[in-house]
């Protein structure tokens, strides 16, 4: 009892409870007024997806038994339970992403018996490794097993068929053991990087031990850290695997690689203790001292509700030393989970409330309200950087988030809060002339808009350094720099920062550092002297087209940016530079030019858009100079946008030049774009001027039309004849070639069609004959393709058939019918459009010789009835 009393005079005490979580009763999504159907009647495994609570798979693991431990990792389940037809405990691994199509439960992977000794011993606890490498198993007897390579045995890859041997690593008979937890390797959350190994504690009634698992020197003997130990159920490992946590009537203690930590000092009875990220949650009856007697606890029982079986949960923060809830449930506990960033508690009778953690905003607007800065800032000393500077800005501590964003030289997060929350504009503009080009660009292009509202003579400045200066940028005497320290947190108030990591007493080498740091944060002061020639720097300047954006609504200070630009960077400017202009250093890129020329450019836009006299004089001075990059062709096209004539006479390039540009564009695109000969035909027939330079290439456009005939005759006679630019004499040879073609064509269709009509007219008279003999020489049936057998049927077009395969009252060929109904119809609709006459004229008048050609090949004007044909 004396070492209980000295432990806990020496622990380290909590404050006082403070809520920072909120409570919520968790009801049935199919029944809000009661709790959760998976706790009252669930199967004996039920596997959960969402903070819903509804059982996506069940199953009976353990038959004729029960669970008794369980872990998850990556997806598979290890359970340890008893079952009937074993004696002893049972060990399963189970595949949660896998099911099994017979039973609809999850794949079993592995079963396995636990019995190192003849006589069986129940398991009392068990802990898996992050990563299923280890498996250790704690029993009453006081024996720890160990499986090594666990994950390798699980692999489908592997050959295993059964789990790995178990070794004993540890023996302490007759004390039981209570609690066991993998030191898991350094991450990016383990602050302990020296130790890269992986370590097992070991917690029985009376002692806690370490064992080595992995790693050099491991395979030895456990450890003996403390000769104090705990209770069933009082042993969890910290949310980052670092430490073990242990609790005790009359404190919660914490072991590392080391040994024992100071203690926190929490007297009374603790059932169960567990983790839920940075917080530690204690589960004990309500009463709170060791030596309460019976008749305080009966009236603790009564204040919860008369349930004597009530208990009390208790969640701390053991980094911050804060009680952040406490609260009593009637029912007594079941159960407590961490899972989807919350504490669920469920009771025996099967209610489920919800612990939600309040924001870190919220909490710190609490903890301020109350006064307690050094707490506040403790809090939010354990978050991360980024998170501490939101909290600071969403609180409206905009002095406390730029001083931490100024300290750790978060450039960005420093003028987020300058110009988006506190709008100090002068001391963010200050700020980023002493960043350099590189951060001072990419922050520009997002903050470049904002600044130019608010500063835009200032940000007109420093855009131009930016654009021209290479090395670090000037500070104009005119420019105040005294707001910038106000980022610095008001002396009247308290020094809420002081509390934060940085206060904390650091060694000489800490000291040395931050005071350097300090004196190189001191952005404002300018240094005293100047080298006359500033020496060059290999930054490369940002390109000055990035900003253009920024100017939309600043038209005046975007001229004054580029033609400050032209002149610093190219040495180019409409009027001569002054002698004061720094040297001029030239970019040295292939770009450069295109660049350069963008400026001017858009200089000539800004100069047509302002309309003024000046800036019109300035405009065509832009386009008479011979020096100055402007494309012409933009130029020519703005000046047409803008109605210019001054500039549309100055910009339009000579006739000759550009036809002759032409030309060779056609030379060089016209065999793979044909359609191009066409085009420009008609550009070189335009004007006079253009077809006497150019006849030559006329005609040689011509011979190539009529080698690759892209261009009927006729499409050519009315491209020419079009404006009466070309005679009749430029294409004379021309078109009396392609007359002539055309004739010998239409000469050889008309001795074809006479051979054709003779040959009917032939055909015609043979038939009419009656003296003439008919020959037929077919062997085959002209409808089924057989050999002709008699009788067979013969017809004058030489069509012969089967007598069978011809219908009773077929007298026509039954295959040239369907030719000759064709053309009789063709023949009648021919005959009753020669009586239309009204629809006839209405086509003359629409497209006059064309209807009548058509009429006339028709038979229309000569049309003879098919009744007299008939007669």
């Amino acid at each position: 009892m004396a070492n209980t009393t000295a432990v806990a005079a020496t622990a380290a005490s909590l404050a006082s409870p403070i809520c920072v979580f909120d409570v919520y009763p968790v009801k049935d999504i199919h029944d809000l007024a009661s709790s959760p159907e998976i706790f009252k009647n669930a199967s004996e495994i039920s596997t959960i997806v969402s903070s819903e609570f509804v059982s996506t798979t069940s199953w009976v693991a353990h038959m004729g038994g029960r669970v008794m431990h369980m872990a998850e990792r990556k997806g598979v389940l290890v359970t340890i339970g008893e079952e009937d037809a074993v004696r002893g405990s049972l060990l399963k691994i189970w595949d949660l992403e896998k099911m099994d199509p017979r039973t609809q439960a999850p794949v079993l992977l592995r079963p396995s018996k636990i019995q190192p000794s003849n006589k069986p011993h129940p398991v009392s606890c068990f802990a898996l490794s992050s990563t299923l490498s280890f498996l250790a198993i704690g029993l009453a007897d006081g024996t720890v097993l160990l499986y090594r390579h666990l994950d390798q045995s699980l692999s489908s890859a592997s050959s295993l068929t059964a789990l790995p041997k178990t070794r004993t690593i540890h023996e302490s008979s007759p004390e039981p053991i209570t609690g066991l937890g993998f030191r898991e390797l350094p991450n990016s959350t383990n602050v302990d990087a020296k130790d890269n190994n992986l370590h097992l504690f070991i917690v029985t009634t009376n002692s806690v031990y370490l064992y080595h698992v992995s790693g050099k020197g491991s395979e030895g003997s456990s450890v003996l850290l403390d000769d104090i130990g705990c209770g069933l159920g009082c042993a969890v490992m910290d949310w980052r695997a670092e430490k073990i946590v242990l609790a005790r009537d009359e404190a919660v203690y914490a072991y590392g690689l080391q040994g024992r930590e100071p203690p926190y000092a929490y007297e009374g009875y603790k059932s169960s203790i567990h983790t839920h990220l940075n917080y530690v949650i204690v589960v004990s009856p309500p009463t709170t001292v060791a030596t309460t007697s019976s008749a305080a606890r009966k009236l603790g029982a009564q204040a919860a509700g008369g349930d004597s079986d009530a208990s009390r949960v208790t969640v701390f923060d053991m980094e911050n030393k804060v009680v952040g809830y406490t609260g009593m449930f009637a029912e007594g506990i079941k159960g407590v989970i961490s899972e989807w960033g919350n504490i669920y508690i469920l009771t025996n009778g099967g209610q489920l409330t919800r612990l939600a953690e309040k924001s870190t905003s919220a909490k710190l607007s609490m903890l301020y309200a109350k006064a307690l800065y050094p707490l506040a800032l403790s809090l939010a000393q354990t978050q991360h950087l980024d998170t501490v500077i939101r909290v600071c800005r969403q609180a409206g501590y905009f002095d406390h988030a730029s001083y931490l964003a100024k300290r750790y030289k978060r450039h960005e997060d420093y003028l987020r809060v300058m110009i988006e929350d506190a709008g100090k504009y002068g001391e963010a503009l200050s700020y980023l002339r002493h960043l350099g080009a590189v951060a001072a660009e990419s922050n520009l292009a997002r903050y470049g808009c904002a600044m130019l509202d608010n500063l835009p003579e200032e940000t007109t400045q420093l855009l131009i350094d930016l654009c021209t200066i290479s090395g670090l940028l000037t500070i104009p005497e005119a420019e105040d720099t005294t707001p910038q320290q106000s980022s610095t947190p008001a002396t009247s108030a308290p020094s809420y920062l002081s509390y934060l990591a940085l206060s904390r007493t650091p060694a000489a080498e800490d000291k040395a550092e931050e005071s350097k740091a300090d004196e190189e944060e001191d952005l404002t002061e300018p240094p005293e002297t100047q080298p006359s020639v500033p020496t060059p720097s290999k930054e490369k300047r940002p390109l000055p087209t990035l900003y253009f954006a920024h100017f939309v609504d600043h038209p005046s200070y975007f001229v004054r940016f580029l033609e400050s630009v032209a002149a610093r960077r190219w040495g180019q400017s409409l009027f001569s530079l002054p002698s004061s202009l720094p040297n001029v250093s030239s970019d040295e890129d292939e770009d450069s030019e295109k660049r350069n020329q963008a400026v001017w450019n858009t200089l000539l836009e800004l100069y047509l858009d302002g309309g003024s006299p000046e800036q019109q004089d300035k405009a065509l001075e832009v386009l008479t100079s011979d020096t100055l990059p402007c494309d012409k062709t933009h130029a020519l096209i703005l000046c047409s946008s803008y109605g210019y004539t001054r500039g549309l006479h100055n910009a339009s390039p000579s006739e000759s030049s550009a036809s002759t540009e032409v030309v060779q564009a056609l030379v060089r695109y016209g065999t793979t774009h044909p359609h191009l000969y066409e085009l420009v035909l008609r550009f070189l027939t335009s004007t006079p001027e253009l077809l006497t330079r150019h006849q030559a290439d006329v005609e040689k456009i011509l011979e190539h039309i009529e080698k690759e005939r892209t261009i009927p005759p006729l499409g050519i006679v009315q491209i020419l004849s079009r404006n009466g630019v070309a005679s009749v004499g430029l294409v004379k040879n021309w078109l009396m070639g392609r007359i002539k073609e055309a004739r010998e064509e239409d000469q050889q269709l008309i001795n074809s069609y006479r051979l054709e009509t003779n040959a009917k007219l032939k055909q015609v008279a043979e038939l009419e004959d009656p003296m003439h003999a008919k020959v037929f020489s077919v062997t085959r049936c002209s409808q089924c393709s057989g050999q002709l057998d008699l009788p067979s049927v013969h017809f004058m077009c030489n069509h012969s058939y089967h007598q069978r395969c011809l219908l009773d009252h077929d007298t026509e060929c039954p295959l040239c019918v369907r030719q000759h109904g064709f053309i009789q119809e063709i023949w009648r609709n021919n005959e009753r459009m020669a009586d239309q006459h009204e629809l006839f004229l209405a086509d003359v008048q629409d497209n006059g010789f064309k209807a009548v050609a058509s009429g006339f090949g028709k038979g229309v004007l000569n049309m003879t009835r098919l009744d007299d044909v008939a007669v």
